[in-house]
């Protein structure tokens, strides 16, 4: 299960990577476990996306576990009683807010 994620705010953040193993996702396909860090990591102060060209982003290497909970409330394509089944998720730094981007509505 490939977990990015762009809230680098988020104490489970890890350059681009979830590293939390229970991940909840709302009917409104907000991440429900999104903690903001106390204290950022300086790796993760920075966001790729504003200067990607300039120099390559420090990400996490890909994490392979297959063991992720992943709980969904959305009624999304990958939502099966309540779990998501995705090969992965993405989870965006819109606004205030951590937002599954890899909803799809049924």
């Amino acid at each position: 299960m490939d977990l990015k994620c762009k809230k680098l705010n988020c104490k489970n953040n890890d350059r681009y990577s979830c590293m939390k193993d229970c991940i909840r996702v709302g009917s409104d396909s907000s991440c429900n476990s999104f903690e903001v860090a106390e204290d950022v990591a300086e790796r993760n102060k920075k966001d790729a996306s504003r200067d990607m060209f300039e120099t390559a982003p420090d990400y996490h290497p890909f994490r392979l576990k297959r063991n992720v909970d992943i709980e969904c409330g959305a009624d999304c394509l990958f939502n099966t009683s309540g779990k998501c089944k995705a090969n992965g998720i993405s989870v965006c730094s819109c606004s205030n807010d951590a937002i599954c981007t890899t909803f799809i509505k049924k």
